[in-house]
């Protein structure tokens, strides 16, 4: 159940963040929507693949199997993309920060779902009571 509500708020950020972008006067807006790209997926994407090669082994302390460092390293690496795109563009300040809260908004969904689709996959997935 809860899975679903994830899905439909993300669905909806998703929504959100896409007519706003067609709907604001930001440009470029082709350069916007690649970085945004850039922005939300490339520290996920990294993100997952230190999960997935890591797991389960024991490294060094910041990067352990429960360290929250990789998670906070690749919100801050998002994050200060997201902002470099956004001064890239030029338009109103409010339209930049709406863009900018939908894709945190976005990004915050997809690690949560993603990593818990990581952590089923290598077998931790928490089971219904």
């Amino acid at each position: 159940m809860i899975f679903f509500f994830c899905l439909c708020v993300l669905f909806a950020l998703a929504l959100g963040l896409a007519v706003t972008l067609v709907r604001v006067p930001l440009t470029p807006k082709r350069g916007l929507i690649l970085y945004t790209l850039v922005a939300l997926f490339a520290p996920l994407l990294v993100l997952w693949l230190f999960q997935i090669n890591g797991y389960r082994h024991w490294n060094w302390w910041p990067f352990s199997y429960t360290s929250v460092v990789p998670h906070v390293l690749a919100g801050i690496v998002s994050v200060a993309l997201l902002a470099r795109a956004l001064t890239k563009v030029s338009g109103s300040i409010a339209a930049k920060f709406l863009v900018g809260s939908l894709a945190c908004g976005f990004w915050l969904g997809v690690w949560l779902l993603g990593t818990v689709l990581v952590a089923c996959v290598m077998g931790d997935c928490p089971r219904p009571a």
